[in-house]
C-alpha cells in the first residue's frame, strides 16, 4: 500500500468514528456529507483501475551475407518484395555484412510487424473473438468480429499507416486494402528505432484515448555473431548472428473515467492485445516450438539419408552377385 493510500484510509476510519460517538448530535449530519464526498473522492482519485504491463524479449536469427532469417512464426512480411518498396537505405543494411547492421535492420522490422499484428487481428473491427487449434502438431488461429452488438471505431487505412510509419525502413510496405480499426477516439503515434548512427535507440508504438494509453516499446537487448545453446547441439551454421529485442507493453487507464460505461469494454480490448503480442512474438513461447520441428527435421533428414545409403548398398551387393 502507498503511502497516501495510507493516509487517506486512516483519514475515513478517524471520520467515521468521529460521526459514530457523536451520532445524537445534529451536528453529526453535517460530517455526513464532507466524509462522503471523502470517500468518493479517495476512491476516484487513489484506487485506479489497475494498469497492464508485459516484458518478453523477440529474437531475430540471420544469415550476415544475406539477412536471410529463421521466420519467427510472429513476423510474416520480411521478403524480397518488400525490399524492392523499401528506401534506399534499407537496400544497404541488407548489404552491409555487419551484425550492426542486422540490429538496425531487424529492430525496424519488428516495430513494422507488432504493426502487422493490428492489421492481422483488428482489421475489420476492434472488439473481436479469437479461437486456437493445434492441428497436426501446428497451432492455428482464427477469429473475427465478435457476435452481437459491435461499436464502430477509429479506422486508419493504408495511406494513414504508411504516413505514421514515415520514419520505419519499413513504411511503404503496407497493401491498399490494409487497415487498422482502434477503439472510438483512439489515436496512434509511432516513434521510429534509429539508424546506424544510433543503433541502441528505442522504438515505440502509441495508441490512446480519453479512457486508455498503450504503449509498446522495443530496445535492442544484445546480439552476437555465430549461435549458442541449443543450436549448437544442431550443428547449426555458425555464419549466423543472434539478436535480441525487450519488448515493452504497457496498459494505462484514466483514474478520473474508471467508471466509464466504455471502461469495461476497451480494458477487454486490452487485454486481448497485451496477451496476443506476447503469444506472438515472446522468443520464451516460440522457441521451444520451433526447437522441436528443427529437431524433428533434422531427425527425419537423417533417416532419409541413412535410408538411402542403405539401399544403395544393397544394390550394389545384388549387382555384384
Amino acid at each position: 500500500m502507498r503511502i497516501m493510500d495510507g493516509i487517506w484510509l486512516v483519514g475515513l476510519v478517524a471520520v467515521g468514528w468521529l460521526i459514530y460517538c457523536n451520532r445524537a448530535s445534529e451536528k453529526v449530519y453535517t460530517a455526513v456529507l464532507p466524509a462522503a464526498a471523502l470517500a468518493v473522492l479517495y476512491i476516484v482519485l487513489y484506487v485506479p483501475p489497475a494498469g497492464l504491463r508485459s516484458t518478453f524479449p523477440a529474437a531475430v536469427l540471420f544469415a550476415n551475407e544475406t539477412k536471410t532469417m529463421l521466420r519467427p512464426e510472429g513476423w510474416r512480411i520480411f521478403a524480397d518484395t518488400e525490399l524492392d518498396k523499401g528506401r534506399g537505405d534499407l537496400k544497404a543494411l541488407v548489404a552491409d555484412t555487419t551484425s550492426a547492421a542486422g540490429v538496425v535492420l531487424f529492430h525496424h522490422l519488428l516495430q513494422r510487424e507488432l504493426v502487422n499484428f493490428l492489421l492481422m487481428h483488428y482489421g475489420g473491427a476492434w472488439q473481436v473473438e479469437g479461437y486456437e487449434f493445434s492441428v497436426f502438431g501446428d497451432e492455428m488461429r482464427a477469429g473475427g468480429p465478435r457476435k452481437g452488438v459491435v461499436r464502430s471505431g477509429m479506422v486508419l487505412n493504408a495511406s494513414e499507416l504508411t504516413s505514421l510509419m514515415g520514419g520505419n525502413l519499413f513504411a511503404k510496405t503496407f497493401d491498399p486494402s490494409d487497415r487498422i480499426t482502434l477503439p472510438p477516439g483512439m489515436h496512434m503515434s509511432v516513434v521510429p528505432p534509429g539508424g546506424m548512427e544510433n543503433m541502441q535507440s528505442r522504438g515505440e508504438i502509441r495508441l490512446r484515448n480519453g479512457l486508455i494509453t498503450v504503449t509498446i516499446r522495443t530496445l535492442p537487448g544484445g546480439h552476437g555473431d555465430g549461435v549458442t545453446g541449443e543450436l549448437l547441439l544442431l550443428d547449426w551454421p555458425q555464419d549466423f548472428c543472434q539478436v535480441t529485442y525487450v519488448v515493452d507493453v504497457r496498459a494505462e487507464f484514466n483514474r478520473w473515467r474508471s467508471g466509464d460505461p466504455m471502461m469495461r469494454e476497451q480494458r477487454a480490448w486490452a487485454e486481448q492485445l497485451v496477451t496476443g503480442l506476447g503469444k506472438e512474438f515472446d522468443e520464451q513461447v516460440l522457441w521451444p516450438k520451433r526447437l522441436r520441428l528443427m529437431s524433428l527435421a533434422r531427425e527425419v533428414g537423417e533417416r532419409k539419408r541413412r535410408h538411402g545409403d542403405e539401399g544403395g548398398g544393397g544394390g550394389a551387393t545384388r549387382g555384384d552377385r
